[in-house]
């Protein structure tokens, strides 16, 4: 149970290069945990200088638009071939949980664009070993997005 929510309407919070280590759906809310936490963006000084605050271990829950919430769910792993060219794989929500849950794999969030209805977050997926990790890049159809935490703490 975590002590504190947000829905990130005022855009302070941010996922940037924070790593979930679980991934779960509970009916149609898809949550991801982060044990290191995300970051809060505290403006509460004169001239516009605020404070970075860093969450400890946090949970995102993204409520899926859809009936089905792997409709409302696209992955893509980049791979390079030879000779420059990328190959595009498509996974599904049940292979992304697989790989994150039962292979140790990790998904940082670098980037997210948001609309209405729509976050499309470009990612990494990182491994254990070569080639270390993977770009990625992730398209969810959502209505609403929580973010969860118990304790932050303060750092300049």
């Amino acid at each position: 149970m975590y002590k504190f929510f947000d829905r990130n309407e005022e855009d302070k919070i941010s996922l940037h290069d924070c790593k979930a280590a679980k991934v779960y759906i509970k009916k149609d809310v898809l949550q991801f945990e982060f044990p290191d936490g995300f970051r809060i963006y505290h403006n509460d000084r004169p001239g516009g200088k605020g404070r970075v605050l860093t969450t400890d271990q946090s949970r995102v829950d993204i409520r899926m638009t859809a009936d089905d919430p792997s409709w409302a769910f696209t992955f893509y792993v980049f791979i390079p071939k030879k000779h420059g060219k990328v190959v595009r794989r498509e996974f599904s929500l049940k292979k992304l949980m697989r790989k994150i849950n039962e292979k140790g794999r990790t998904l940082e969030f670098i980037t997210a664009y948001r609309n209405k209805d729509t976050i499309v977050f470009e990612c990494a997926l990182w491994f254990k070993k070569r080639p270390y990790s993977r770009e990625c890049l992730m398209i969810l159809n959502t209505d609403s997005v929580i973010y969860r935490w118990n304790n932050v703490v303060t750092s300049e």
